[in-house]
C-alpha cells in the first residue's frame, strides 16, 4: 500500500511534513490547495499506517515511519535508569502533604509520558538525521479532545509529536513550523446536547444524595464495611458470597448495574471524595499547593540534564511535564483532603480496589492515605501485568495484593515486596472457566489475540503488521485453516489494525470478532496465538496450544520476563522467528498426539502455579473478612 519516495527526484526535499494522524491528510491537502508552491519538493512522512492508508487513497507519495524505526538497546534498562536520575534529588522527599508522599501518586503518569518522548523522540531523530539539509519541518497539531479522565499529562501525551519534533529540530537549528488544528463547527445539536447531559448529570447527583440519605436513615449500619473503587463486573460474585457487610462505591454510575436486591442487602452508598470537602480543607489544600509550587521552581532551575537519546536531550519536555503535574498539585491535595474525609465519614474496614498504579492519582491516593488511617487495601488482580524492567506498574501502592497464584507471587516477592503483601487467591471472574471438550472439526481454527496499538509501548502499527503478517503467513502452510482474529472493543488503533488485517490476510480464510465473549472463542478454537496477554492464561484453561510470537527485541525480553518458565514446562510456545510460529502451527494442526501432550502439560502447569479451581471468589471473601478484622482506623464500631 505504502507509496513509498525516501528522496525527489530534485534532491533532498524543502520541507518534510510530519503525519501522525489520519485527519492531518485532509489538512496537508487544505495547506496545499491554498500555498501550492508548497507541495513542490516536499516530503511526507506518516508515521502510523492508518496515516498510510489515506494517503494512498488520495494519491499523495509519502514515505513510510517504518523505514525511520531504530532499534533502542537495552530500552527497559534505560527508561529505569532516567526514571532514578531525574528524581534523585532528595528535595522530593519533602514533597509530602498530611503524611503522603506527593511523588508517589505522578510516578506513573510521567513514565507513561516519558515512554512516549522516547517513542517519538527516536523516530524524529531517524527522519531529521537522514534529511538533514531540508529547510523546514511541519508538523500538525493533534485534533480530537482529551478526556477529563485521562490523567494529569492528558494534553502533553497527545501532543508528544509536536514537542519532539519541535525539540529535535531546534537542536539541528532547522526551522519548525506548526500548522494549527482547525476543530470543525460544532453541529447544531450540540449545545442541546450538552445541555441536556449536565442536567441529566445534575438529577443524578440529586437522586444519589436522596438514595445514600435514605439508605443511611433506614438500614442499620452492618460490617464488614467496605469502600470499593472497582466495577460490579469484577466485584459482584465476591460481594454476593459475602452473605453480610455494606458497600461505598466510588465509581457511582455503577449503581446502574447493580440488582436491586443487593443494593438493599449490602447497604450500598455511591459517593465521590469531593463531596466531603470543607472550604477550609480547600484553602488549606490551595495554599499548600502554592508553596509547594515555589519549592518546585527552585528545583527545576538546578535541574541537570539527564534524559538524553542519541546526543539530543529531551529534558525540557519532562520539565514541562514536572509544570504541568505541580499546577495539578491543588486538585490533588483536595483529593488528599476529601479522602481523609471520607474514610472519617464511612468508616470503612476495607478498601478495595481496581488498580493502585495508575494515571488518574486518585487510585494512588485511596491506598496511600487509607494506611495512613490503619484502613487495610486491597488491589484483586484483573491482568497480567509485566513487572520486569521499565515496568509501568511494579509500584503498586495498595497494601494487599490479591494474585493469581504462585508464579505471579514469586514475581511479587523478587521485586521486594513483603509476603504478607500478596496473597494467592486466584480470580473470581476465571472460577467458571473450565476446559471444554471438542469433536473432530473439519476446520483448524486458529484464534489471534490482536495487540492494542501503543507506539510508545510494545506495539505501534508497524511491529502489530509484523505481528499479523507472521500469524497470516504460517496459518497459509495449514490445510483447511481458519483464522479468528480478536480485537478488543474499540481498541486503541483500530484503523491501522484493520488497515494491517486487510494488507495480511487477503488470502488467508478469516474472521475478525470483536463484540463476542473471549470464552466462547476460545471453545470454538484449537490453538491460540497471542501477544503479552491475560488471554493466554483464559486460553491455557481451556488447555488449547498457545504460542507468543516474540518478533523484535523489546516484545521478547517483555514475554520472556513472565512466560520463560511456562515454555520451559511445556505449557506454550514462544516464537522468536517468523520460521518457528510457522512450525509450532503445522506440528500443531497436523499432530493430535502432540496437542493432547500439550493438554497434560497445560494442566499440570496450571495445578502448580496458579489458584484457578473455581474457588478463587471464596477465597477472595475469607481475604476480605481476614483483612477487616486488622482494621486499626476505628476501634469502637
Amino acid at each position: 500500500m505504502s507509496r513509498l519516495s525516501p528522496k525527489p527526484q530534485n534532491g533532498e526535499p524543502r520541507s518534510l511534513f510530519i503525519l501522525y494522524e489520519p485527519g492531518h491528510v485532509e489538512a496537508l491537502e487544505r495547506l496545499w490547495r491554498r500555498h501550492p508552491e508548497e507541495r513542490s519538493g516536499s516530503l511526507v512522512i506518516a508515521l502510523s499506517l492508518d496515516v498510510e492508508a489515506k494517503l494512498a487513497e488520495r494519491n499523495i507519495v509519502f514515505s513510510s515511519g517504518r523505514e525511520y524505526k531504530r532499534p533502542s538497546p537495552d530500552l527497559l534498562k534505560r527508561e529505569d535508569e532516567m526514571m532514578k536520575a531525574f528524581f534523585v534529588d532528595s528535595r522530593w522527599s519533602s514533597f509530602t502533604y498530611r503524611g503522603i508522599e506527593l511523588r508517589a501518586t505522578f510516578l506513573f503518569m510521567f513514565r507513561a509520558y516519558l515512554q512516549r518522548v522516547w517513542y517519538y523522540g527516536n523516530l524524529l531523530i531517524s527522519i531529521v538525521e537522514r534529511h538533514a539539509s531540508v529547510r523546514r519541518i511541519v508538523v500538525f497539531a493533534p485534533g480530537g479532545k482529551v478526556s477529563s479522565v485521562a490523567g494529569g499529562l492528558a494534553v502533553r501525551e497527545v501532543e508528544a509529536v509536536v514537542d519532539c519534533a519541535e525539540t529535535v529540530a531546534a537542536a539541528c537549528n532547522m526551522p519548525f513550523a506548526l500548522v494549527p488544528s482547525l476543530q470543525p463547527l460544532a453541529p447544531a445539536g450540540d449545545a442541546a446536547r450538552i445541555f441536556l447531559f449536565n442536567a441529566r448529570r445534575t438529577l443524578f447527583g440529586f437522586f444519589l444524595k436522596a438514595w445514600n440519605a435514605t439508605i443511611s436513615a433506614t438500614l442499620r449500619p452492618r460490617h464488614p464495611r467496605l469502600v470499593i473503587s472497582d466495577y460490579w463486573r469484577n466485584m459482584g460474585s465476591s460481594i454476593e458470597s459475602l452473605g453480610a457487610g455494606e458497600c461505598t462505591f466510588l465509581d457511582r454510575t455503577e449503581i446502574r448495574n447493580i440488582p436491586w436486591r443487593m443494593l438493599l442487602r449490602y447497604r450500598m452508598r455511591f459517593v465521590h471524595s469531593e463531596d466531603f470537602l470543607s472550604s477550609d480543607m480547600r484553602k488549606r489544600a490551595e495554599e499548600s499547593a502554592q508553596e509547594f509550587s515555589r519549592q518546585w521552581g527552585e528545583m527545576r532551575r538546578e535541574h541537570s540534564p539527564v534524559v538524553e537519546c542519541r546526543g539530543y536531550s529531551f529534558d525540557v519536555l519532562l520539565l514541562r511535564a514536572v509544570d504541568d503535574i505541580v499546577r495539578g498539585f491543588e486538585k490533588l491535595l483536595c483529593g488528599i483532603e476529601g479522602t481523609y474525609a471520607l474514610y472519617e465519614r464511612i468508616r470503612p474496614d476495607v478498601v478495595l480496589l481496581r488498580a493502585s498504579a495508575s494515571v488518574q492519582t486518585h487510585f494512588s491516593v485511596l491506598p496511600l492515605v487509607a494506611k495512613q488511617c490503619g484502613i487495610p487495601s486491597l488491589e484483586l488482580q484483573h491482568g497480567l501485568e509485566y513487572l520486569g524492567a521499565g515496568s509501568l506498574s511494579r509500584e503498586h501502592l495498595a497494601e494487599h495484593i490479591a494474585v493469581y497464584g504462585s508464579l505471579v507471587k514469586k514475581e511479587f516477592l523478587s521485586l521486594g515486596y513483603a509476603p504478607e503483601r500478596v496473597h494467592e487467591t486466584g480470580s473470581p471472574r476465571f472460577d467458571t472457566h473450565r476446559a471444554v471438550a471438542v469433536g473432530a472439526r473439519e476446520q483448524f481454527t486458529v484464534l489471534c489475540i490482536a495487540p492494542d496499538i501503543r507506539p510508545f509501548d510494545i506495539y505501534d502499527s508497524y511491529s502489530a503488521e509484523e505481528y499479523l503478517s507472521a500469524v497470516a503467513a504460517a496459518a497459509k502452510t495449514i490445510p483447511n485453516v481458519h483464522v479468528i482474529i480478536k480485537l478488543r472493543a474499540g481498541p486503541a488503533g483500530e484503523v491501522s489494525l484493520r488497515a494491517a488485517i486487510a494488507n495480511s490476510f487477503s488470502r488467508v480464510p478469516h474472521t475478525i470478532a470483536q463484540g463476542e465473549s473471549l470464552a466462547g472463542l476460545l471453545a470454538r478454537s484449537d490453538a491460540v496465538v497471542s501477544c503479552y496477554s491475560t488471554a493466554i492464561l483464559e486460553a491455557l484453561q481451556y488447555a488449547l496450544p498457545v504460542v507468543i510470537p516474540a518478533l523484535n527485541p523489546v516484545d521478547a525480553e517483555v514475554v520472556q520476563f513472565h512466560f520463560l518458565s511456562y515454555r520451559n514446562a511445556g505449557a506454550l510456545d514462544i516464537a522468536f522467528t517468523h520460521g518457528e510460529l510457522s512450525d509450532f502451527l503445522t506440528e500443531i494442526a497436523s499432530d493430535s498426539a502432540l496437542r493432547r501432550e500439550r493438554q497434560l502439560k497445560i494442566r499440570a502447569f496450571l495445578a502448580d502455579n496458579f489458584c484457578f479451581d473455581g474457588k478463587s471468589s471464596s477465597r477472595f471473601v475469607a481475604l476480605i473478612v481476614q483483612l477487616a478484622k486488622k482494621s486499626t482506623l476505628y476501634t469502637s464500631k
